[in-house]
């Protein structure tokens, strides 16, 4: 009862400025927001048919990863399984978005390294992304994570720049409310799926704005 009272006789409408819409009632989805959403809609494709591309599948974002040593074998590949979902997604009034789908590729071989895939979706060519993000990382071909660790970076210079204003010599916050501050602030961003990239060469990128937020909260800065 509880379920069919969150998806059944919901209505909408639409507010411009002081303009209003007339409601009209919605016959599928789920609530926006819900927390309940994202377990109805693994209810909902608990039968996705099996690929030879394995998913990765977060709530209603799904990818799909083939390997092999053949990259036009790839190509197939991934056309064949997504026309696949694609017929599968329709038969449950679930529209694939091309639009909305990228491709990238994945390897070490330089002489590769400007290739562009060639996979295609309802007959659209799907857009090739050379960093595409997924779940909060960004992603390069050959996984140096160097361009996430520089978005990271800058995002982590304007929150230390935030913490060193709250700072000073004869003023300002002191060190327990500087590290409290820091450590939501700074660091909840900084160690974001740092298991992912704690290797790569360029996490100085990170290391130097985190220095700088320990100089900030002892005041050695």
């Amino acid at each position: 009862r509880l379920l069919n009272s969150m998806i059944s006789d919901r209505l909408i409408k639409v507010c411009l400025g002081r303009e209003e819409s007339s409601f009209r009632q919605l016959k599928n989805g789920l609530p926006q927001g819900s927390v309940l959403a994202p377990l109805l809609f693994n209810v909902y494709s608990a039968d996705i048919p099996t690929t030879l591309s394995r998913k990765f599948i977060y709530a209603d974002d799904i990818a799909l990863a083939y390997q092999h040593n053949d990259i036009k074998k790839t190509e197939q590949a991934l056309t064949d399984d997504l026309s696949v979902l694609a017929d599968y997604f329709r038969a449950w009034k679930l529209n694939p978005n091309p639009t909305k789908t990228e491709v990238s590729c994945f390897h070490l071989n330089n002489r590769l390294a400007n290739y562009k895939l060639n996979v295609t979706l309802d007959g659209v060519k799907l857009k090739h992304n050379e960093h595409p993000q997924y779940l909060g990382v960004t992603l390069d071909r050959s996984l140096t994570f160097k361009s996430h660790l520089q978005k990271t970076a800058a995002k982590l210079k304007t929150r230390a720049n935030i913490v060193q204003h709250l700072a000073g010599s004869t003023w300002g916050a002191n060190a327990k409310v500087l590290r409290t501050t820091s450590l939501s602030l700074v660091y909840s961003a900084a160690e974001y799926c740092a298991p992912v990239w704690l290797n790569s060469a360029h996490v100085r990128e990170v290391d130097v704005v985190l220095n700088r937020a320990m100089r900030t909260i002892t005041g050695t800065l």
